[in-house]
């Protein structure tokens, strides 16, 4: 019972949101979509353990074969922009740029 009450919440909530649509485009463009980014998450996920890896295997220095090279390379560090305004007391807002719409896909 306590799961069904959460679950019509969510949907209202949801509903509350924007537009209910039964194009049955939307819905597969969305499908395909989602089913993408899932793929894009498990793979990225899996690079990011291989990398941690190979940098293990290379002692955490530039290591090759005679089949390929994983380089090392150190960037400067970026800037702390929230210590910059702190510090120097600066009004953000005048240096705020336009909003922008963002869009995300979640399975409901």
């Amino acid at each position: 019972m306590k799961i069904q009450l959460i679950e019509t919440a969510k949907k209202e909530f949801v509903k509350s949101l924007g537009n209910e649509t039964a194009d049955s485009e939307w819905n597969t463009v969305a499908q395909e979509l989602y089913d993408l980014k899932m793929v894009v998450k498990k793979y990225t996920l899996m690079e990011s353990e291989l990398k941690k890896k190979l940098t293990a295997l290379s002692n955490e220095q530039t290591t090759f074969n005679s089949m390929y090279m994983w380089e090392r390379s150190d960037r400067v560090g970026t800037l702390d922009y929230a210590k910059i305004i702190k510090d120097y007391n600066v009004e953000k807002d005048l240096y705020r740029k336009a909003s922008t719409a963002v869009w995300k896909l979640s399975k409901l």
